[in-house]
């Protein structure tokens, strides 16, 4: 037996969410449900374990029932009484239950008069505090009658749930134990009036690489989310197999010695493990990558090496990567002198997955399946018959993709054998390593032809590659790194696989190239409801190869049918497709077989789309409106481009609000979001326009619309402010999931109240959250959790306001009228303004301090030798207050104030001058004579009449304040002789040139301010798509210096341009790897 321990050295990460109750950490050991029953009649019970690691008090746990989608617990309450000791179960069973239950039981309770559609909620009383700290459903959802359970349709009725002893506490977030597969759900669904299991529990198992994978609250992908594991940062030790060679790892940049020229080192190396564990418990979520940039620690490893690992998981961008501390060798699976470890030989080969497991793709958007990242991240995998596409080749990297089961899966090259700028005879690499030599018979890699048929293995997990820039903002893609082509460099001799019985692994294997299926098209253009259309293609064999068969897959949202094509005239085929409903979203897909056994498709990955309607759709309700009310994508999503006849309103535009809305009548379901385009980007708010083609979008569940045809009518819509809905916040508040139908409709709410301006807690998103008072005292019971967030991002395009004006927020600050468009981000709807005007009320926050100090300069030393002159940039009040400044100046540790002077025009202006007199004066006081000097800081309080407060550096959540900003300055006294205004400042623009460069893969970007400006540094690639945004806000005058960070980009040509104010710069650097 192989053992697994972890030491915990950080707390648990909190997922910290409101409803009614405050939510406990999923991750926290404590008391948990650890089996259900809902069996024939009243055979139902729930079974209680306790995980944490001393006995329990059950008085300080009760347990609440909401039967058929109540929105409040006012089913039905149980209160315990007596001690759970650790490690023991408590049976709660129906009084009528079935003896084997009752046998096992610990008090019988109408806690179990439930079926499958009920929710069940287990809370936890600290003093005043009631926190939920497992649930069972959710509260507001009736799932008609029963929830899924994994894969399990209607798993909480008629089953027997029992939580698989890998969790060790339970779960308050909303369905999320139950997972959407087998291997995400936390609970083993067995068949009704199973009681085989009531009466005990198994908790707890070894330390394993499965809870480094797994997320137990995870419902979108980001690299925030990724990188929040409750177990990042802390000691664990596991053992493993190591599945890929270490020294094909050529990820790193190679370390050059200047003198000779030659690569004495690397930074780091990347090496794949699986853990042992996987032999008993399955593949899913047993792998990882090691990276450790002492590379001597795993460089002499090999392949099928069992090796005990301490370390602790971190992160680079939301790539997991383990830190090795140390790694002890057991032996190896091959090793006949250790032959208890054959056992471990079969996890070194690949596992058979599909790629739309790994990531989703509809022709345009590619993103990674959730559970794919938990299953397979650092697993080596296989995919069979795949079809190459979009091959590019830039700076010795090749970029290619491999498309299987209607998905795609791009290809990245960890390891040297699939790379050309780390060969030798390239930028060169460690001589020991088995990188390619391209002056000897390896040659550059190059990738297979497009369209070839290929079987591939490699390593999955997410770099953030997406060459084709098909991945939405903010969401992520899994790739596949194939690390062995059959060639291994050992001491300067290369080794083949095949050769004088030599056995090396091939990842790529190119089957050939398979059928192509061309020029489809169908029978009618716009397709109606009384229409059977004929799709016609032309499908032709390669290198004497045969078309043996040719198949259409066509679906639509209740079905999916594969019929046969029809050959008809040399390479032609044709097949007819039945009637479809008006309104139906049709999609399909054509392959054909060959006789060499190869399957080509059409299109290569995702379906040709068409959409059944009678007449063109005349509202933006038909394309928002689900089927039930309740959340989902939109019913015409997929469909392609579509034939409208909808005149719509501009409530939000691009230049104006930072997004784009449009909206067609004051009501539910009337609005949608509009991506930014060329054609888009200059509409105007009020500006009326007549749509005629668009396509429908989903991003991480809100609806959007491309725009492709529309025309922008003369008369613009003077009174957008009457297609503002009014409703209460409670409205989308309310649990139920009828938010949807505000989805991307311009709202207005009246007379609402500030419940928080933290709406993460401390994790400060820049979100807070509004409720409505409802005309009177309700306003005294809004507490934090009970209203609607604002937001201050957006999945299509930015906001007006920046990310921190919920700090400047007065929480409890009441609201005449707040307008916005509802978004939807991480499991809450939330509001987006269009600008601040949108909030209109008194005193509702505090003057921005993110304004800037100008001159004197930091550090600077000034000789007092006549006036001074201090400057600073002006600021506001989001709520429109007008703001007076005063100048302070400080003792050089900041804690005593030695004089204060409000600014001019009544304290209105933004600088003040100090006369001479008055700064000799102060020096005297201080003691100094002429020519010594005195250190001081000094800077900046403004005040909106009600607070306050000093320019800032930066905000502390935990006490809901600023921190002050100081400037270092050094005063010395002089002989007065003319009066000065002190600048230490740029005399005007100036984009530098990056150093160093070349660079690899850091350099620094400066430039010069002569004066406070607005200034966006953003960095492009050579076909002009922007690869990073180093600077977008306003800032100082002064030199500035921007580091900037390219390791995820590949070697090339990059332009960085600056803008500010009126200036603009380009300039180019090269990065090489």
């Amino acid at each position: 037996m192989i053992n697994a321990t972890i030491k915990r050295g950080r707390g648990a990460f909190l997922f910290v969410l409101v409803l009614l109750f405050s939510y406990g950490a999923a991750n926290a050991q404590d008391v948990f449900i650890s089996e259900y029953i809902e069996g024939s009649s009243n055979n139902k019970a729930i079974e209680l374990y306790n995980g944490a690691s001393e006995d329990v008090d059950l008085s300080s746990y009760i347990m609440l029932r909401a039967n058929n989608g109540a929105e409040t617990w006012v089913s039905d309450t149980l209160r315990f009484t007596g001690t759970l000791t650790t490690g023991d179960v408590y049976v709660i069973a129906n009084p009528s239950a079935d003896q084997t239950i009752l046998d096992v039981a610990d008090t019988t309770h109408s806690m179990t008069f439930y079926n499958g559609d009920d929710a069940i909620g287990l809370f936890k009383i600290t003093g005043t505090d009631t926190t939920l700290i497992d649930m069972f459903g959710e509260l507001g959802e009736d799932p008609g009658s029963a929830w899924a359970v994994g894969s399990t349709s209607g798993g909480t009725g008629e089953h027997t749930l029992v939580r698989k002893a890998e969790f060790e506490s339970g779960n308050p977030v909303p369905l999320a134990s139950f997972g959407t597969e087998d291997f995400t759900s936390e609970w083993i669904v067995t068949a009704q009036n199973d009681f085989s299991n009531i009466g005990s529990h198994e908790a707890g198992i070894p330390f394993n690489l499965r809870k480094l994978n797994r997320y137990r609250e995870l419902t979108e992908f980001s690299e925030a989310a990724i990188e929040s594991h409750p177990l990042a940062g802390e000691s664990v030790t596991f053992t493993a197999v190591i599945t890929s060679y270490p020294k094909s790892s050529g990820l790193s940049n190679p370390v050059v010695d200047e003198g000779s020229g030659e690569v004495t080192g690397i930074s780091r190396i990347h090496v794949f493990v699986t853990d042992t564990t996987a032999n008993s418990m399955g593949r899913e979520g047993m792998s990882m990558q090691l990276v450790e940039t002492d590379y001597t620690l795993l460089e002499d490893r090999t392949r099928g090496d069992v090796v005990t690992i301490t370390g602790s998981l971190g992160f680079f961008g939301g790539t997991a990567q383990f830190d090795v501390e140390s790694i002890d060798l057991v032996g190896n699976v091959n090793d006949s002198e250790s032959p208890e470890l054959a056992e471990y030989a079969p996890l070194i080969d690949p596992w058979q997955v599909s790629v739309s497991d790994i990531n989703s793709f509809d022709g345009s958007e590619l993103a990674m399946q959730l559970s794919g990242y938990q299953k397979y991240n650092g697993a080596y995998v296989e995919v069979l018959s795949a079809t190459v596409s979009n091959v590019a080749e830039g700076a010795g990297r090749v970029d290619w993709a491999i498309n299987k089961d209607g998905s795609r899966v791009y290809v990245y090259d960890t390891s040297l054998r699939y790379r050309n700028d780390h060969a030798i005879g390239a930028d060169g690499y460690l001589e020991s390593y088995n990188a390619r030599r391209l002056n000897g018979e390896d040659g550059p890699f190059v990738a297979p032809l497009p369209g070839s048929n290929v079987d591939i293995r490699g390593y999955v997990n997410y770099v953030g590659d997406d060459p084709d820039a098909l991945v939405p903002s903010g969401n992520g893609a899994l790739s596949i790194n194939p690390f062995e082509d059959g060639v291994v460099w050992v001491n300067g001799n290369r080794n083949v696989n095949g050769e004088d019985g030599f056995v090396w692994p091939t990842d790529l294997v190119v089957n050939g190239l398979p059928p192509v299926v061309s020029n489809v098209a169908l029978s009618d253009s716009s397709v109606a409801s009384t229409d059977a259309v004929t799709v016609t293609a032309e499908a032709e064999g390669v290198d004497g190869a045969t078309i043996t068969g040719v198949n259409l897959t066509y679906s639509t949202p209740d079905t999916s049918i594969t019929i046969a094509m029809s050959a008809t005239t040399g390479n032609e085929y044709e097949a007819t497709l039945p009637t479809f409903e008006n309104f139906t979203p049709v999609s399909f897909f054509i392959e054909a077989e060959d006789s060499e056994g190869l399957t080509g498709r059409a299109p290569l990955s995702g379906a040709y789309n068409f959409f059944v309607t009678d007449e063109a759709i005349a509202s933006i309700a038909l394309l928002q409106e689900t089927a039930d009310g309740k959340a989902g994508d939109s019913p015409l999503l997929g469909t392609g481009a579509l034939p409208v006849d909808i005149t719509a309103t501009v409530v939000a535009s691009a230049g104006e609000s930072g997004f784009i809305v449009i909206q067609d009548r004051a009501a539910a379901w009337s609005g949608v979001y509009v991506e930014i385009e060329d054609n888009t980007e200059t509409l105007s708010i009020g500006d009326q326009i007549s749509i005629s083609e668009l396509v429908v979008n989903e991003t991480f569940d809100v609806t959007s619309v491309t725009l492709n045809e529309f025309d922008v009518l003369a008369s613009p819509n003077t009174q957008v402010d009457t297609l503002a809905v009014s409703i209460l916040t409670q409205d989308v508040t309310n649990g139920t999931g009828e938010y949807e139908k505000y989805e991307g409709v311009f709202l207005t709410f009246a007379d609402v109240k500030v419940t928080t301006n933290q709406a993460d807690g401390s994790s400060d998103f820049g979100e807070w959250e509004i409720g409505s008072t409802q005309g009177g005292g309700a306003a005294d019971t809004l507490e934090a959790g009970d209203g609607l967030r604002v937001d201050d991002n957006v999945n299509f395009g930015s906001t007006t306001y920046g990310s921190d004006l919920n700090d400047h927020v007065r929480v409890g600050a009441m609201i005449d009228s707040f307008t916005g468009v509802l978004h939807y981000s991480f499991g809450n709807p939330k509001m987006i303004l269009r600008t601040v005007d949108d909030v209109v009320g008194d005193n509702w926050s505090i003057p921005d301090t993110g304004f800037g100090l100008e001159s004197p300069a930091d550090e600077a030393s000034v000789t007092v030798s006549g006036d001074v002159t201090v400057t600073w940039e002006s600021t506001t009040d989001f709520d429109g207050n007008d703001v007076t400044y005063e100048w302070v100046l400080y003792s050089a540790d900041s804690s005593t104030v030695v004089v204060t002077v409000p600014s001019g025009d009544e304290s209105s202006a933004s600088e003040v001058t100090l006369p001479y007199a008055t700064v000799d004066a102060l020096l005297e006081s201080a003691g100094l004579e002429n020519g010594e000097s005195a250190d001081f800081v000094w800077n900046v309080r403004v005040s909106d009449g009600l607070d306050t407060v000093a320019v800032a550096s930066g905000y502390d959540v935990a006490s809901n304040t600023f921190e002050p900003l100081y400037y270092s300055l050094t005063l010395e006294r002089a002989m007065g002789t003319s009066n000065e205004a002190v600048s230490d400042l740029p005399e005007k623009f100036d984009l530098k040139q990056n150093y160093p460069n070349p660079f690899n893969p850091t350099t620094k970007i400066a430039f010069d301010l002569p004066q406070a400006a607005s200034v966006e540094l953003v960095v492009f690639d050579m076909l002009g798509r922007k690869v990073a945004t180093l600077v977008s806000e306003r800032m100082t005058a002064g030199t500035h210096t921007m580091d900037f960070n390219a390791s995820s980009l590949a070697s090339g040509m990059y332009i960085y341009r600056i803008e500010a104010g009126s200036f603009t710069s380009i300039k180019k650097m090269m990065l090489i790897k």
